[in-house]
């Protein structure tokens, strides 16, 4: 992937996760925030 196009997945995803994490997020982030979370660690760590 080309590597703005990277940095731009993970700031969007990390955004995503920082507000599915605070008072106020929709059933909806809630209950797909643990995906996004996973996703984003793989696209950060990818060799764990």
């Amino acid at each position: 992937m080309e590597q703005n196009k990277q940095e731009k997945l993970e700031q969007a995803l990390l955004e995503f996760v920082e507000r599915a994490s605070k008072e106020g997020a929709t059933r909806e982030e809630i209950s797909v925030l643990p995906d996004v979370a996973r996703v984003l660690i793989n696209i950060i760590y990818p060799n764990l």
